[in-house]
């Protein structure tokens, strides 16, 4: 005779479910806190001496793509990019170029 408790679901279907929650919710965390890697960049230098301070939206290896304070969208090539850096926000910052390191 059946236990009159256990109505039939097996404890290895509920660890099964229980595990396989576990691991959607690790990879939907992880997958998510890597999108925010990339916007950390706050200002561009070009080749040609203009800097744009600004959001990084995307990188590919054509084109960057950046959206600036003013709500303006730049679109420039990617082999223009002469300096990548992030704004500190308190204190100074040494801007490191090939010139500085020694």
């Amino acid at each position: 005779m059946a236990d009159p408790g256990r109505k039939g679901i097996p404890t290895k279907f509920l660890y099964v479910q229980i595990l396989l929650i576990v691991c959607f919710v690790f990879c939907c965390t992880s997958a998510f806190s890597q999108i925010d890697q990339s916007i950390n960049i706050k200002r561009v230098t070009f080749t040609d001496g203009t800097i744009v301070q600004g959001q990084v939206v995307q990188m590919t290896v054509d084109t960057i793509t950046i959206w600036t304070v003013d709500d303006n969208i730049i679109v420039r090539k990617f082999e223009d990019v002469e300096k990548l850096e992030n704004i500190a926000t308190s204190g100074p910052q040494l801007e490191e170029t090939p010139a500085n390191w020694k």
